[in-house]
């Protein structure tokens, strides 16, 4: 009886361990990101070139959305640019169709300085002295 016991306690031990030995390599790459490290779940190793031709590209603000989403917004020679990301920094194509608006008519290469996220969804960016609200949900 005290072999079959012995025997029995083991195996659990053995389970436990092969349990504890499976969370460990789960949670493994979470504990690996200290903080101030890139979050290598963002992009491609904590980076996302959001645009690939960023020339005459300036991107002057930024805040997040509560479920998540990145909203940025800046300018081009074409006017105002608010983007809106996944948390991924992916583009959110629900937003204007491709992720980001072009609102043009602004004056000479117009930069939004302030975005903000409204409680109905809304995003307000003010740029060269107006406020632009764009539906956000």
């Amino acid at each position: 009886m005290i072999a079959f016991l012995s025997r029995v306690a083991g195996v659990r031990c053995l389970l436990v361990a092969l349990v504890l030995a499976a969370l460990m390599a789960v949670l493994a790459p979470l504990a690996q990101a200290a903080p101030g490290d890139l979050d290598p779940t963002f992009g491609v190793g904590g980076s996302e070139r959001i645009f690939q031709n960023p020339e005459n590209l300036f991107l002057g603000a930024v805040t997040t959305q509560p479920d998540g989403k990145i909203v940025l917004a800046g300018a081009n020679e074409a006017g105002v640019l608010v983007a809106r990301l996944f948390e991924d920094g992916s583009f959110d194509p629900s937003f204007g169709g491709s992720g980001f608006v072009l609102t043009g008519g602004m004056g000479t290469f117009p930069g939004a300085s302030a975005v903000a996220i409204q409680p109905d969804g809304a995003i307000v960016a003010i740029a060269n002295g107006a406020l632009l609200r764009y539906a956000g949900r």
